[in-house]
């Protein structure tokens, strides 16, 4: 409890970030833990370039497995000043919904919006992409909500040429398969051929 408010610090030490694991994983109360997401969620994007707090950023949303909410408010925290408009909306979803609301459905109830948010989260991803993060299931949750999202295959399409050689790393989560499903789609031929070998290569050894 002494030292969870340099929970940040920690996150991007060499030796502080396995720490900052330890803290979060060992903290008895969920308020203490609460506090740390928090704390995390509030710089987000610029502690998910960082080569060590990218790190304990995954390690703590692999450990929000049994609770979605834990991870939405992750995801959401990408997304800047629609972070609270769509935590309320989510909030507002019927209990029986247990995947909460989605990028889609947010664009869905806030039309006027999606250019915007769109382009927004359209720069976020290319710097994770470009950052090398897509290894990160939370980062590939976040591509996810903008695949499905993004109406204009164009654009959808840059990002399959940019990841094509790192779909075979995406198929170890839900969201990296939806990803990498979406984007296959829309390579031609050679490309397509290439995959299904870097694919294929692994599976000979």
């Amino acid at each position: 409890d002494a030292i969870k408010a340099n929970i940040l610090d920690l996150m991007q030490s060499k030796y502080g970030n396995h720490l900052a694991k330890k803290m979060y994983y060992y903290a008895p109360l969920p308020e203490q833990k609460k506090y740390m997401r928090s704390q995390i969620n509030s710089q987000i994007n610029k502690l998910i370039m960082h080569q060590y707090a990218s790190d304990v950023i995954e390690f703590i949303y692999a450990s929000c497995a049994e609770n979605n909410t834990y991870r939405r408010e992750m995801a959401y925290a990408f997304y800047g000043q629609y972070f609270l408009l769509m935590k309320h909306l989510d909030s507002d979803l019927e209990a029986g919904n247990s995947q909460g609301m989605s990028l889609k459905m947010f664009l869905t109830k806030k039309p006027m919006l999606a250019e915007k948010v769109l382009d927004k989260v359209e720069g976020i991803v290319q710097k994770l992409v470009e950052k090398g993060m897509s290894r990160h299931s939370l980062v590939q949750a976040i591509i996810c909500d903008y695949v499905q999202s993004q109406p204009d295959a164009e654009k959808t399409k840059w990002l399959a040429e940019t990841m094509k050689e790192k779909l075979p790393t995406l198929l170890a989560s839900k969201q990296g398969l939806l990803v990498a499903c979406a984007l296959f789609n829309v390579l031609d031929a050679k490309d397509r051929k290439l995959v299904v070998k870097s694919v294929q290569e692994p599976l000979k050894e």
